[in-house]
């Protein structure tokens, strides 16, 4: 992975158990959808700070639009 070149799939970090996407979930509102839990922000935190650890070269971020995806993929990369 520290050659880079690779294509690395990251599924979301953890969420909040205790709720579930509504039935008309929308992309851009948050509060239809199951968020992270601050377990699953700690996670995304972490995934960030072992890339840097291991020198692993990042390029483009790709996320889907599901709000706890984007909240993973800002919070390891920024």
């Amino acid at each position: 992975m520290q050659k880079g070149g690779l294509v690395l799939y990251i599924r979301h970090a953890s969420t909040e158990k205790d709720y579930a996407d509504q039935v008309k979930a929308d992309v851009n509102d948050g509060s239809t959808q199951r968020v992270l839990s601050e377990k699953g922000w700690h996670e995304a935190v972490h995934v960030g700070r072992a890339f840097g650890f291991y020198i692993v070269p990042v390029g483009k971020v790709w996320s889907s639009a599901d709000f706890r995806a984007c909240q993973t993929a800002w919070m390891s990369f920024g």
